[in-house]
């Protein structure tokens, strides 16, 4: 039998990860979520400025 899902979810998903090294602090260790952070709030802005300039003229 295989690994346990858990486990595999871990594997491809490294901050699941049960033992992970040391904490980075600062732009240059957290660039990549940092980045991610932005991009996931420029979607969600850009949706909810679409929503509220479309759906007052559909009501």
């Amino acid at each position: 039998m295989g690994t346990l899902p858990i486990m595999r979810i871990a594997s491809w998903f490294p901050a699941f990860a049960i033992s992970q090294g040391q904490v980075k602090l600062g732009l240059s260790g957290n660039w990549r979520q940092i980045a991610l952070l932005v991009a996931t709030n420029m979607f969600v802005g850009g949706m909810i400025g679409m929503e509220r300039t479309i759906l007052p003229g559909v009501a």
